[in-house]
C-alpha cells in the first residue's frame, strides 16, 4: 500500500490511483450510486455518491475522486444526506410512476436508492415531460435492437450504456444525442444496436430505460430462483445466473468473475438458453425406422439399444462400434461416455472433432498431449503488450478473450495485430490488420520463423533446422501470401521488442491441412522468443468449444486416456481398469474421421452419438449420408434429431446443462462447476442415468446417483482432480489445471519444425474457374454450434440463412442486402440471403453454419483443401417472399 485514509472513522491502506468509492467498498462501505460501475471509467455525472471530504470546501463525488494521503472521508452525515436527497428529487421530476408494469421493478437501483435516501413525497405538481417517438404509443417504448427496449421517460442519463458500448465493447452503435433534458439515448437513424454484447447494456442498465424483448412481462426478480451456472458454448468459460421457478427459464444475465468473464457475458451465452424450451426439442425416448419416430418407454429404449449393440459386437467385434461426443458436453458425461465404451463395449473409438475436416496425427498428439491450451490465464491479457491474432476470427470464436484483448489496448497500451485471410470485426480497434490469401498459413509461418531466426541469431539452433530455414525464400514467401516481406520483418521486430507477447492460433489454423506443420513452426518461433507461458509470452492455439479442452482431458479421444495421458501408457491403463473393474482395450481405436470411413468400408457398423449430429458438423454432409446409410444402428443420446424424423434407431432424450449439475474446463484450463437450475424436461434423463442403464443392460454393474458420484471416481482416475470436488468449485472462481505437463522439449520443437519446413507448401487457395467463389464457414454473429437456432432471441439477430459477400463482388453480381442467391457446386445446393460486408475479401463468399435448411457443409469436399462454389441471383418471382432480418452487426456494418 502507498499511503493510508480515513472514512468513517475506519483507517486502511491504499494504492495509488484508487478513488474513493473502491476503498469505501472495499471497507464495506455504502456509497450509492447510479452511473458509476466497477468496469467502466467514471465520469461523476449522477453525483449520487458524494461524500465530504476534511477541509474540501464543497462534496465530492467518492466514483471520480482520487484518495490522497492522509484524507478524511464522511459517507454519511447530515449534509451528504440532504444532497443525496436532492439528487433523488431531480430525478423524479419527469420520471414516470410505472414501477407495476415496469420490467425493473425489483431490481432497480432508481427503486433502492428512494427507498434509502430519499424523499416520501414530492414537491412538484407540474406535468411531467414525456418523450414520444409514436404518438400513437401509450407506452412510449421504442425497440432499438433485435433485443432492447428502450423507454427514455425512464432513463436518469448515467450513461453506463454507452459507455460499455464504446469504451468496453468498442462499438459505435448507440451513442448520446442533444443536450439538457432533451438528451436521448438512440442508434442512428435507420440502425440498430445489435452487436454481439448488446444484453449488457440492458443488464448494467440502473432503471427501467433499457429492456429485454427476451424477458419482457416474463416475471418478477422477487418470484425468480438464481442459479449459479457455466456457459457452454465457447471455450471462454464465462459465469452465468440462470433465472428460473424450478420448472422454466425466465432468462439468463452474468454472473461476475474476474478471473475470466469480469461481469460481461456475449449475447449468445445470454439468449442461447431458449433452446431448452424449444418446441423441436425431443423429451421422450423413441425409436425410428428411417422416416418416422414411434414413443416408446424408457426400458424399451435402454433394453432395445443395448440389444442392438450386442448384436453389432458378436457380429463384428467391439471394433465395430464407435462414440461421437460433443465438446459442450459436462466433464462428468464425457468421462462416463469414454468408460462406457472402454469398459462396456471394449472399444477405444471415442471422439468429439467433428467438425473439421483433418486431424492432427496421433504422432502428433502424442508428442504434445495437452495441446491445443493456452499457457496463461485470461488475467494475463491485461498486462500483454503485443497481442497477434492468426487465422482467427477472435471475436466470433472467444468473445469475452476479444474484450479483455481490447482492455489490455485501453489499460495497458497492447498493441493488436490481426493476420487473417479475411477481415474480421476486431478490426475497428486493431492497430494492424494484414491480409493473407487463403491457404497460405503454412508458408506464413515459414517467412516469420525464418524471420525470427534471423534477427535472433544468438540462439543456438540445431543444424538440420538451419539448413531448412535457409533455404526458405521470403520472396516466395511474399507471393505466396500476399504480405510484402516488410511487412513481415516489421511484425518481426515488435515480437522481439514487446516484453510480453501472445499469439493466438484459431479456426483457420485448426481446418487447415496443414494444422500440424503449422503449430510446430509457431511452437519454434515462440521457442525462439522466449514465450513460454510465462510473463514473457505465449503461443496458443485457441480452442473454440466449451468443453474441447475437457474432451481431451476426459479421454475423449482415441489413444488418450482420462488425464489427457497417453493410451500407451500402461502404468496408467492398470491404475484405470483396477478403478474400473475391467480390462482395458488394447491401445488404437478410430477417430472421427476415421469412423465415417470405416462404416464407408463396412469395418464400422455402429455409432452412438451424444448430443452430436455429423449430418451437421462435419464439412462434408453427402459424405456423412453415405456413411451414415451403411450402419447397421445408431443410437442417439441428445435434445433434436439428427435433421431427418427417424434417422436415428433409438432416441434417448438427454438433460440440458440447465437440469443437470457438472463442470467444463475452459480454454485456459480452469475447471469450472454448474448448478441444475429446473427439472428436466418432460422424461429427459441425465447422461449418467442413461449409460448406467445401458451398462446394466449389458452385465455391468454401474451406479452414479449424482454428478458428484462420478466427479469423486473422476478424482481418483486423473490425479490432478484428486483434491478438488463439486463443493470446492461451487465455493471457488474456478481451479486452473496445469495442462503443460506433458508439452513437448525444445529439442523436439525444434526438429519437428525443421521437419515442417522440408513439407511443400501447397499453392494458395485461388478461384477454380471465373464467378466461382472460395467458400469459408464457421460460427459467425450470434448464432454458434446447432443449438442457438432453437432459441428464439438469438433467431430475432439473424432470422434467416445468409451470405457474406464483398461489396463489390454484390454489384457485379447485381444483388443488394436481402437478395436472395443459389450456393452451389458438384455436390449441392442452398439458398441464402446476400449480405455486403466489408469483413469479406474479394472473391470469397462466407457462409454461417447455424441454418439446418441451408448448412454449408453440403457443399464441403473433405478430400479438397478449399471449397468452391458458384453463386446466381433467384429472380423474385422464383421465390415466395420470407422475412429477411439479419441484424446490420451480424455483416460488420460498424467496421471501418
Amino acid at each position: 500500500m502507498d499511503f493510508e485514509i480515513t472514512i468513517d472513522g475506519q483507517t486502511t491502506g491504499v494504492k495509488k490511483g484508487e478513488t474513493i468509492i473502491e476503498v469505501a467498498y472495499r471497507l464495506g462501505i455504502e456509497v450509492p450510486v447510479f452511473c458509476w460501475h466497477p468496469k467502466i471509467d467514471p465520469i461523476g455525472g449522477c453525483r449520487m455518491c458524494l461524500v465530504e471530504v476534511e477541509r474540501m470546501p464543497k462534496l465530492v463525488v467518492a466514483c471520480a475522486t482520487p484518495a490522497a494521503p492522509n484524507m478524511v472521508v464522511m459517507t454519511h452525515n447530515e449534509k451528504v444526506d440532504k444532497a443525496r436527497k436532492g439528487v433523488i428529487e431531480f430525478m423524479l421530476i419527469d420520471h414516470p410512476l410505472d414501477c407495476p408494469t415496469c420490467d425493473k421493478a425489483g431490481e432497480c437501483g432508481l427503486q433502492d436508492n428512494v427507498y434509502k435516501y430519499g424523499l416520501d413525497r414530492s414537491r412538484f405538481t407540474e406535468t411531467k415531460n414525456r418523450y414520444e417517438r409514436d404518438q400513437e404509443s401509450l407506452l412510449d417504448d421504442t425497440t432499438i435492437g433485435p433485443q432492447v427496449i428502450r423507454n427514455m421517460n425512464r432513463c436518469i442519463r448515467c450513461f453506463r450504456c454507452t459507455r460499455f458500448t464504446q469504451e468496453i465493447a468498442g462499438e459505435g452503435d448507440l451513442g448520446i444525442f442533444n443536450r439538457g433534458w432533451a438528451t436521448e439515448i438512440d442508434t442512428l437513424p435507420d440502425r440498430e444496436i445489435g452487436n454481439l454484447f448488446s444484453g449488457n447494456t440492458v443488464e448494467i442498465c440502473p432503471v427501467g430505460a433499457l429492456m429485454s424483448v427476451d424477458f419482457r412481462y416474463k416475471a418478477r426478480p422477487w418470484l425468480s430462483y438464481r442459479t449459479p451456472s457455466i456457459c457452454n458454448l465457447c471455450s471462454d468459460g464465462c459465469n452465468l445466473k440462470l433465472w428460473s421457478n424450478r420448472s422454466d427459464l425466465f432468462r439468463v444475465t452474468s454472473r461476475q468473475n474476474d478471473e475470466v468473464d469480469e461481469g460481461w457475458i456475449c449475447d449468445r451465452g445470454r439468449y442461447a438458453y431458449a433452446y431448452r424450451e424449444s418446441k423441436a426439442r425431443i423429451i421422450s425416448p423413441k425409436s425410428g425406422d428411417g422416416s418416422t419416430w414411434t414413443d416408446i418407454s424408457w426400458d424399451q429404449a435402454t433394453t432395445g439399444a443395448a440389444a442392438a449393440l450386442q448384436k453389432v459386437a458378436q457380429d463384428h467385434g467391439p471394433g465395430a462400434i464407435g462414440g461421437l461426443v460433443s465438446p459442450t458436453t459436462s466433464n462428468e458425461s464425457i468421462y462416463l461416455f469414454q468408460r462406457f465404451f472402454r469398459t462396456v463395449l471394449s472399444s477405444n473409438s471415442v471422439d468429439w472433432r467433428v467438425d473439421r475436416k483433418h486431424l492432427a496425427s496421433p504422432d502428433r498428439r502424442r508428442r504434445n498431449r495437452a495441446f491445443p491450451r493456452q499457457a496463461r490465464s485470461l488475467t494475463r491479457l491485461d498486462t500483454t503488450k503485443l497481442i497477434l491474432v492468426v487465422g482467427c476470427d477472435l471475436e466470433n470464436e472467444r468473445p469475452i478473450t476479444s474484450l479483455r484483448v481490447l482492455k489490455a489496448q485501453r489499460t495497458a497500451g497492447a498493441r493488436i495485430v490481426l493476420l487473417n485471410n479475411r477481415p474480421t470485426r476486431l478490426r475497428r480497434k486493431a492497430d494492424q490488420e494484414w491480409i493473407y490469401a487463403p491457404g497460405s498459413e503454412h508458408l506464413l509461418w515459414t517467412g516469420l520463423l525464418k524471420l525470427v531466426a534471423q534477427k535472433k541469431s544468438d540462439q543456438k539452433l540445431p543444424e538440420e533446422l538451419k539448413s531448412a530455414l535457409a533455404s526458405v525464400s521470403m520472396e516466395r514467401v511474399a507471393r505466396g501470401t500476399g504480405i510484402p516481406s516488410e511487412q513481415l520483418t516489421s511484425l518481426v521486430d515488435w515480437m522481439i521488442e514487446s516484453p510480453s507477447t501472445l499469439i493466438i492460433l484459431g479456426r483457420d489454423i485448426r481446418q487447415s491441412e496443414s494444422q500440424e506443420n503449422i503449430v510446430d513452426l509457431a511452437l519454434a518461433a515462440g521457442e525462439l522468443l522466449g514465450l513460454d507461458g510465462g510473463e514473457r509470452g505465449a503461443v496458443e492455439l485457441s480452442p473454440e468449444y466449451a468443453n474441447a479442452i475437457g474432451a481431451t482431458y476426459m479421454g475423449g479421444e482415441p489413444e488418450v486416456l482420462p488425464g489427457g495421458i497417453d493410451a500407451h501408457d500402461t502404468k496408467h491403463a492398470a491404475h484405470l481398469a483396477e478403478l474400473w473393474g475391467a480390462s482395458l482395450p488394447a491401445a488404437g481405436g478410430y477417430d472421427a474421421a476415421e469412423m465415417l470411413e470405416a462404416a464407408h468400408n463396412d469395418r464400422l457398423k455402429a455409432i452412438v452419438l451424444l448430443d452430436i449430429n455429423p449430418l451437421f458438423h462435419f464439412p462434408d454432409i453427402r459424405w456423412v449420408e453415405s456413411a451414415f446409410a451403411k450402419l447397421d444402428c445408431v443410437i442417439a443420446l441428445g435434445k433434436f434429431d439428427l435433421g431427418r424424423t427417424g434417422f436415428a434407431n433409438y432416441f434417448l432424450p438427454t438433460a440440458s446443462v440447465h437440469e443437470d449439475p457438472g463442470t467444463f474446463l475452459s480454454g485456459e484450463g480452469r475447471l469450472q462447476y454448474f448448478e441444475a437450475a429446473v427439472r428436466h424436461r418432460g422424461q429427459a434423463r441425465p447422461v449418467r442415468e442413461i449409460l448406467s442403464d445401458l451398462a446394466r443392460q449389458m452385465g455391468k454393474a454401474w451406479d452414479f446417483p449424482s454428478a458428484q458420484s462420478v466427479f469423486v471416481e473422476m478424482g481418483k482416475a486423473i490425479p490432478l482432480l484428486a483434491d478438488t470436488s463439486h463443493v470446492r468449485l461451487r465455493e471457488s472462481s474456478g481451479v486452473v489445471i496445469d495442462l503443460g505437463q506433458y508439452s513437448q522439449d525444445t529439442e523436439t520443437t525444434f526438429s519437428s519444425a525443421a521437419k515442417a519446413l522440408e513439407v511443400s507448401e501447397k499453392p494458395p487457395a485461388t478461384a477454380a474457374t471465373e464467378g466461382s467463389f472460395i467458400l469459408q464457414t464457421g460460427n459467425m454473429g450470434h448464432h454458434f454450434g446447432h443449438l442457438t437456432h432453437q432459441s428464439e432471441a438469438i433467431m430475432t439477430f439473424a432470422s434467416v440463412p445468409y451470405a457474406m459477400l464483398h461489396p463489390d463482388d454484390c454489384e457485379t453480381l447485381g444483388v443488394e442486402s436481402g437478395t436472395w442467391l443459389n450456393v452451389s457446386n458438384p455436390r449441392g445446393e442452398i439458398q441464402v440471403t446476400a449480405r455486403p460486408s466489408p469483413l469479406v475479401s474479394p472473391g470469397m463468399i462466407v457462409i454461417p453454419v447455424h441454418y439446418p435448411q441451408a448448412n454449408p457443409n453440403v457443399l464441403c469436399d473433405r478430400a479438397e483443401a478449399a471449397d468452391f462454389v458458384i453463386v446466381k441471383r433467384i429472380e423474385e418471382s422464383d421465390r415466395k417472399r420470407e422475412p429477411s432480418s439479419v441484424a446490420v452487426n451480424e455483416v460488420g456494418a460498424w467496421t471501418h
